[in-house]
Formats: structure tokens, sequence, C-alpha cells
């Protein structure tokens, strides 16, 4: 689910309701979710799907709902768009969206 509310709006609704957390990821939005589960769980529930290890993953992210993500795969890619908090999380930082970052960031990595 995604709330359209500022940061201390978020912060009241919230802590009303204990089974649920939330990640901001700009200044009016936020992502709520069953405590416990985020973009981070998700990748892991993914590479286990198919048998992977999710160390050997890559992850690519720009907004703080994206740090869980970045911090479990084996090489989280912030997006150079990105906020410094998101940047503060990650292995490698690339270009922005519109300058093609995943592209220079899977050459730069080797991968294509």
């Amino acid at each position: 689910m995604c709330l359209f509310a500022d940061n201390q709006t978020e912060i009241e609704i919230i802590s009303q309701l204990p089974l649920l957390s939330s990640s901001r990821w700009c200044d009016v939005f936020a992502d709520i979710n069953v405590a416990g589960v985020d973009k981070g769980t998700g990748l892991c529930e993914i590479a286990n799907f198919y048998g992977l290890n999710p160390s050997f993953t890559v992850a690519f992210g720009d907004g703080g709902n994206d740090i869980p993500m970045l911090r479990r795969a084996g090489i989280g890619v912030a997006m150079g768009n990105a906020s410094d908090n998101v940047k503060d999380h990650a292995d490698f930082i690339t270009d922005t969206v519109d300058d093609d970052g995943i592209k220079y960031a899977l050459q730069y990595l080797g991968i294509i």
C-alpha cells in the first residue's frame, strides 16, 4: 500500500498499527507493508524460489524503500539520482535513471 502523507502523519498512523511498518521513498509518499516484509525479504524469497543464494544477486534502487533490498543483495547499486541516505547503503553508485545508469552498472560489473 502507498501512503500519501507527510512524515509526521506517517508516524502517527503507523504507531496505531503495530502489525504494519513503513518505508519512505520521497517527501510525500511511503510504502506500508506487513511488519518485517520489505523489498529485502522479497529479494530473498525470489532468490530462494529460483534456488539462488541472495549473495549472488544485484539490486538497483533509488528510494528509501529500496535500502533493505540493497543491503541484502550481493551487490546493491544506488542510482545516481538516489538520496545520500540510499547511496550510503549501496556497494556501487551508478549514473542516474535518465542517463542509463542500469546499463552502465551492468557493463561496469561485467554482466553485459
